[in-house]
């Protein structure tokens, strides 16, 4: 059972602030300078910098209600070290101009960091999900450990900083996430502080839970 967090997504990409991309029921599709780019999942969202323009989403159109949705304009900025007739960036995700060869400095974005010395330590993250395989009895049910926090890191060691991350709470984590740490936290995109290490598995592992930061309403 995954509880997701209230992230905004539009049918053209994934949601990016606060986490990921994903993929709606529309082609993920950028027009911008008579070209059209494509988008692709990164586990790793890059800053927004340099604007280089404006760019569009084209209509949906895939409304139940019969109704036509319209093409949206979109910030385009440049992704470090991409030059921009290969790929950018949106405020919904990466966009490449060749999907089948995208550039390597984006592809370095596709995964996540693996857990390492230079990954452990004190993190603040979006908190974006839970996943977890105990049945909700209630709302914001969440159940006892063993479960996983799907993350997207704020702030910590700089390899894991803009990285969408999985880390696996255990009966030995200190801290409890109650139902009202869902409702307060989860569901408004807000943030958990903890402390991260490897676990055996290489996988990250949740250490302590420390203070939560309610999101926007």
């Amino acid at each position: 059972m995954v509880l997701a967090g209230l992230l905004a997504a539009g049918c053209d990409a994934g949601a990016m602030d606060g986490g990921g991309n994903g993929a709606g029921s529309c082609a993920a599709i950028l027009h911008w300078q008579g070209r059209a780019y494509w988008g692709v999942g990164t586990a790793i969202i890059p800053r927004e910098e340099v604007r280089l323009g404006t760019g569009q989403f084209p209509a949906c159109n895939d409304n139940n209600d019969g109704s036509e949705d319209h093409p949206e304009n979109v910030g385009v900025y440049r992704i470090e070290g991409v030059a921009p007739g290969q790929a950018v960036l949106t405020d919904t995700g990466v966009f490449v101009l060749d999907a089948s060869h995208p550039p390597a400095a984006v592809q370095a974005l596709v995964h996540a960091p693996l857990c390492a010395s230079n990954t452990d330590g004190a993190v603040v993250a979006i908190w974006s999900g839970t996943d977890t395989k105990h049945r909700a009895q209630f709302d914001g049910d969440i159940g006892r450990p063993p479960y996983r926090l799907e993350l997207f890191v704020q702030s910590g060691p700089p390899k894991l900083v803009r990285a969408n991350i999985v880390a696996g709470v255990s009966t030995s984590t200190e801290g409890v996430l109650r139902p009202t740490d869902v409702k307060h936290v989860l569901w408004t995109g807000g943030t958990l502080a903890l402390h991260l290490r490897c676990s055996a598995n290489g996988g990250y592992q949740v250490v302590r839970i420390g203070r939560r930061v309610p999101g926007d309403q």
